[in-house]
């Protein structure tokens, strides 16, 4: 696999902030690949990493309502403390927010 180094130099600074961070880009460009490499460098450092894949055909959560998404992710947590969640193919959800 090719380290995509230029890409990942602008998302570092980003790693610590409380911030969702979100990778869009044309079909098929690399973005899963992206993910994947920033997946890696945090799991060097820490154990507390979810990841969630939504592609058609592994869709666990159908039709879920925001809740739902929350409740499925904290059943994954194994222990207290920051955690960080990677979503990917998070369009192949249609959530519905209760309010």
């Amino acid at each position: 696999m090719i380290i995509r180094e230029e890409y990942l130099k602008k998302i570092r600074p980003f790693y610590e902030k409380d911030l969702v961070k979100v990778i869009i880009e044309i079909r098929r460009s690399g973005k899963s690949v992206i993910l994947n490499e920033i997946m890696d460098e945090i799991s060097k450092y820490s154990k507390n990493v979810i990841y969630i894949i939504f592609e058609k055909s592994s869709n666990l959560l159908k039709n879920p309502n925001g809740y739902e998404l929350i409740n499925f992710i904290n059943s994954l947590k194994k222990e207290d403390g920051k955690y960080y969640i990677f979503i990917d193919e998070i369009q192949e959800l249609k959530i519905v927010l209760l309010r």
